[in-house]
């Protein structure tokens, strides 16, 4: 009886824990799916996509579902051969449209619009490659915006003019309040127009980043928050400019600051002496970091 007993609760203990997890799909040549648009309208909390690597596919896949805080949907790229999958193509290559989603292991290019698009809450987006998005490569509406995490993630030629930016943030206070844009371990670099990352995010928390080749700025962020350890490296064709600008840039910042103590312009400043304080003694860290993104692949 005892032993009839102690099954029952292993198999009761089973199904529950299939449960927690969810399924797992299977995308790639030869698998169930033949593509991530085929996945999409079926996840529920807990689900795991596996997409095969060294393939491309097709871009411009909405995730509508939701998972929830302790069971989020994730989008895992399985590299082959040391290559990502790549999604390529569609107005977005990826739009996260569904809250309590992680994206990781992709390789995103080619959207006619922005390559990464989200407008949900508690995103993750990481140990992934975002390039030659004509505009933004990575965006976060101003509407149904909340919190995105962002490492270990190279972001290079996009954004066009100087409204369009390889990063732009924003949170909606309303829907999410208390919402965080936080940015770690990244690569930014060979941006084709506007800034680096511009954020209006609720709260910004920039930390241990490498930030290269914008065409106006390498970080700009217009709300409160913190920053740590960001290396900012301008480019020849910025330095002349930067140096015209330079008197008018402290006085539109500082002046802010003298007539009320406004959050926002208090944090620009400080940004602006940290990157200063800390851009050479943190100078011999960022070779580690650009060999842990060789050893990890393209």
């Amino acid at each position: 009886m005892r032993n009839v007993t102690s099954l029952l609760l292993a198999c009761g203990l089973l199904v529950l824990s299939s449960n927690a997890f969810g399924a797992t799909y299977q995308v790639g040549p030869g698998k169930a799916y033949s593509n991530l648009g085929e996945v999409a309208s079926k996840l529920a909390p807990g689900d795991i996509v596996e997409v095969e690597g060294n393939q491309t596919y097709p871009g411009g896949v909405i995730f509508k579902k939701h998972g929830t805080a302790a069971q989020k949907i994730t989008i895992r790229g399985l590299r082959v051969n040391g290559k990502r999958p790549v999604l390529s193509g569609g107005t977005n290559t990826i739009e996260a449209a569904g809250n309590h989603y992680i994206f990781e292991g992709l390789d995103l290019t080619g959207g006619s619009s922005r390559c990464f698009f989200h407008h949900a809450d508690d995103i993750v987006l990481r140990d992934s490659v975002v390039h030659h998005c004509p505009k933004q490569g990575i965006l976060g509406a101003d509407q149904g915006s909340g919190s995105l995490l962002l490492e270990y993630t190279e972001v290079h030629h996009c954004g066009d003019g100087t409204k369009s930016h390889q990063i732009y943030m924003s949170t909606n206070e309303n829907d999410y309040p208390g919402s965080v844009f936080r940015m770690q371990y990244c690569y930014l670099h060979d941006g084709n127009g506007g800034h680096g990352v511009k954020s209006r995010a609720e709260r910004n928390e920039i930390y241990y980043n490498w930030l290269e080749g914008a065409v106006i700025h390498e970080l700009r962020a217009h709300r409160a928050g913190s920053c740590g350890r960001c290396v900012e490296r301008q480019g020849p064709r910025r330095l002349r400019r930067r140096r015209q600008r330079a008197a008018q840039e402290e006085y539109r910042i500082r002046r802010p600051v003298r007539r009320r103590r406004d959050r926002r312009y208090e944090w620009a400043l400080s940004l602006r002496e940290q990157h200063r304080d800390h851009a050479g003694r943190w100078e011999r860290g960022v070779p580690a970091l650009r060999r842990d993104r060789e050893r990890r692949g393209p």
